[in-house]
């Protein structure tokens, strides 16, 4: 007699069943339930050593050399306990585009060794990562890395807190959705696809695609005048983020650098402002370039503002160096020749401390 077929019930019960326990196995390996340090939480790049194109963003064929090492830091640094400057930031820290000895912070060490001095920079940047992220390094990181030390923590950030949503802090009171957000690996993985789309159709600035710059319009013009009322909720978090991730610095036993950045939609040329004459998505608005270059002014100014209070060493890149559209890949990310330009402003800043 043949046995009775499982009815269609009985068959989602059981993959119903099957599906969550692969759930939980899933985070209990991977996530961070069991007390595992929430790496996961900050996407660091580990044991990471490959040859790779990069030829879409560059415009031309070019294969690069990228190395993170089994702390995620890039560099010939010597041990972590022989750190001079380390430096955090997102992507224009990180320089995925940029090959190993390319990187600006390479150029840096190469200038000082030129002038027989011996400079150790270890890279941390993280793709991504705003000055929330950075707080979460020293919090959930820095105590992974045996005998970490360094004399100098040079933070090189501002574009990605342009964007980060919300006046929220690592240090306030969390719910149980926030728990759920640092230790599950699924909510992992959903917000890495939902910051890839976000990036892709609304925070147009700040992907890796190449953009052809020169053959873009623009304009003199600003489309709106409201910055202060725009920026003054993100301000505000953002003083207080920075305020605090210096005070992690200083329990480090380092001082912090705090260096203001820039957008490639607009450029500086003999004081006159020019912006990108097309429509950017901001939070429900639209601005262009010059609007762009004000309303990203204030959060280099707060930036500024918090490094003072918190006694730092405060370099004002934003408004001392003028790049030019040809320094860049895209909205944000400085090709080799930027990288060079950069590099020569940091040697310069870094000489009289050095």
């Amino acid at each position: 007699m043949a046995k009775p077929k499982k009815s269609r019930k009985q068959t989602l019960i059981f993959n119903g069943i099957f599906m969550l326990i692969s759930v939980v196995a899933l985070e209990l390996i991977f996530g961070g339930w069991l007390g595992h340090r929430r790496l996961h939480e900050l996407s660091i790049v580990r044991n990471r050593d490959h040859h790779k194109d990069v030829s879409d963003l560059t415009g031309e064929k070019k294969t690069i050399h990228y190395r993170r090492d089994q702390h995620g830091l890039r560099g010939d640094y010597g041990s972590p306990s022989q750190i001079d400057i380390l430096t955090l930031g997102g992507s224009t820290t990180d320089q995925r585009a940029i090959g190993e000895g390319s990187t600006w912070q390479d150029l840096v060490v190469k200038s000082f060794k030129e002038k027989g001095k011996t400079l150790r920079i270890a890279n941390a940047g993280v793709d991504g990562q705003c000055s929330f992220g950075h707080i979460l390094m020293f919090d959930n990181w820095a105590p992974t890395v045996p005998k970490l030390k360094t004399k100098y923590v040079l933070v090189y950030a501002g574009v990605n807190d342009f964007y980060w949503q919300g006046g929220d802090h690592p240090d306030d009171p969390q719910g149980w959705f926030h728990t759920i957000e640092k230790n599950s690996i699924v909510y992992h993985v959903f917000r890495t696809i939902r910051g890839m789309l976000r990036v892709r159709y609304d925070y147009t600035l700040l992907g890796h695609v190449r953009v052809d710059l020169a053959k873009k319009n623009w304009t003199d013009k600003a489309s709106r005048s409201d910055y202060a009322t725009l920026m003054e909720k993100r301000r505000v978090a953002y003083h207080r983020r920075l305020v605090s991730l210096a005070k992690r610095i200083k329990t480090l036993g380092a001082q912090p650098i705090f260096v203001s950045q820039v957008f490639s939609a607009y450029y500086r040329d003999g004081g006159k402002i020019t912006g990108l004459d097309e429509e950017i998505k901001y939070e429900g608005h639209i601005v262009n370039g010059v609007d762009v270059y004000h309303m990203f002014g204030i959060l280099n100014e707060t930036m500024m503002d918090a490094c003072k209070a918190s006694g730092g060493v405060c370099i004002d890149l934003a408004s001392e160096i003028d790049f030019k559209p040809s320094d860049f890949y895209d909205y944000v990310h400085p090709n080799n020749q930027g990288t060079q330009k950069l590099a020569d402003y940091f040697t310069r800043k870094l000489t009289p401390i050095f």
